[in-house]
């Protein structure tokens, strides 16, 4: 995967929430980042932006992670596809149905811990 000169990757943050509800100040500040709404992701959107890995959450109200993986296949991008999710007790099970419907997809999951506990 490529770094910017400064060495960060380029990402993407897709949401289920339209940007245009969300307060800027309840975005996080993240650099080298961009947030998309999933409903607005589009060839032009992702040529514009060129993320070099995409984070998006496994499920949610507008989209779950099989919707965003076969948009990006239809929209032939090329770097790596991350979903954000809470620890699980089966994360084979994901990771083997993600990647058995969009093998071109370079598919991961990024477990955020649970810091309740």
């Amino acid at each position: 995967m490529m770094k910017n000169s400064g060495g960060e990757l380029k990402m993407l943050i897709v949401t289920g929430t339209p940007l245009s509800q969300i307060a800027p100040n309840d975005l996080p500040k993240i650099t080298n980042a961009d947030f998309c709404d999933f409903r607005d992701l589009s060839d032009r959107f992702l040529k514009s932006t060129a993320p070099q890995i995409i984070l998006a959450p496994l499920t949610g109200a507008m989209f779950d992670i099989l919707d965003l993986a076969a948009v990006l296949c239809q929209l032939h991008y090329k770097g790596a596809l991350r979903a954000l999710v809470p620890p699980l007790p089966n994360t084979a099970m994901i990771l083997q149905e993600v990647r058995d419907q969009f093998p071109q997809i370079d598919f991961d999951l990024f477990e955020i811990p649970d810091k309740t506990r």
